[in-house]
């Protein structure tokens, strides 16, 4: 029921852009022809983010925001406003999901980042949007499980010390800057 409601407004959309277009064909009805079309595919744009296979409801928050924002200091229009803020955190959104939680998640439990996204990816696949949660989880023991039976197999020390302990980072300057600032002056005893 739900995917032919999904079907009936996307027809519906293009029913509206084509009639945009028809209209648009003379110069006294371009105006509404635009209307019109802009209607069509704001309907289209809003079934695609709506639907959870496709997209959410984030998105469509961020385009009517970035729509109604004044962009004059771009000197853009807001429609353009809009698609450039848009682009702007999709691109975004891609860097972080494909290039650094991949690796911040490797870092932290010692496995490599395209074994995070495989294992995300088979996961999801068997499991669904629970598989995607527990991927790197269950990669990390399951590489954690198969180093203890490598090491076991050729009579090693299954857990080697200062292996697995990981190196004290110092803070960057910057943090520190910023924790001494929060902190405030410090006042001496006399």
């Amino acid at each position: 029921m739900r995917d032919d409601l999904i079907q009936i407004a996307y027809i519906a959309a293009a029913v509206l852009f084509i009639l945009g277009l028809k209209s648009m064909s003379s110069p006294r009805t371009a105006r509404k022809g635009i209307m019109w079309a802009g209607v069509g595919m704001l309907v289209a744009t809003a079934i695609t983010f709506a639907t959870p296979e496709m997209g959410n409801f984030v998105w469509m928050t961020l385009a009517l925001v970035a729509y109604f924002q004044d962009p004059s200091w771009l000197g853009l229009s807001p429609l353009s406003f809009t698609i450039l803020c848009v682009a702007v955190a999709i691109v975004v959104d891609q860097i972080f999901d494909n290039l650094v939680t991949p690796r911040i998640i490797s870092q932290a439990l010692r496995v490599h980042p395209a074994a995070v996204l495989i294992a995300a990816l088979v996961l999801a696949n068997l499991l669904g949007i629970l598989g995607i949660v527990v991927a790197a989880p269950v990669l990390a023991t399951v590489a954690l499980f198969w180093r203890y039976v490598v090491r076991k197999m050729f009579d090693l020390d299954p857990w080697p010390a200062g292996e697995f302990t990981p190196s004290p980072r110092r803070p960057s300057q910057f943090l520190a800057r910023v924790r001494r600032f929060f902190r405030g002056p410090r006042k001496r005893a006399t």
